[in-house]
């Protein structure tokens, strides 16, 4: 599972706590942002997909209400714009995993040359 998205979902039936609401809010809110799709957020997180769609549907609903009226190629091009966002965030988070996987494979190479030449082990015949 993806370590910015939360396993949220409770696990039992019925209506959540306020405080659970609130969370579950909060993570639907922030996916949303972020344009994940709805169907990705309920595989990730557990939640109910009634919830879930729910949700999202509010969240489009505010924006549209808070947005001027767009025609059908400004809205194109809003959502396009959201999903180079996204891909451009993927991307940083793909370099951030890989300069962190190169780091360690460095420090794994000098305890590797630390303990070849530290005389504990003879590499000749």
């Amino acid at each position: 599972m993806d370590e910015e998205i939360p396993d949220i979902g409770t696990g039992k039936s019925g209506r959540p706590t306020n405080r659970e609401g609130q969370d579950i809010d909060k993570v639907i809110r922030d996916c949303f942002v972020r344009g994940l799709s709805p169907r990705y957020v309920i595989e990730k997180t557990g939640l109910n997909k009634n919830t879930v769609y729910s949700k999202f549907r509010e969240l489009e609903d505010g924006m549209k209400d808070d947005a001027p009226i767009l025609d059908a190629s400004d809205e194109r091009n809003r959502r396009r714009s959201q999903y180079y966002l996204t891909i451009d965030d993927l991307i940083s988070r793909t370099y951030g995993m890989l300069d962190r996987v190169e780091e360690h494979i460095d420090s794994c190479h000098k305890k590797i040359w630390m303990f070849r030449h530290s005389g504990c082990i003879s590499l000749q015949n």
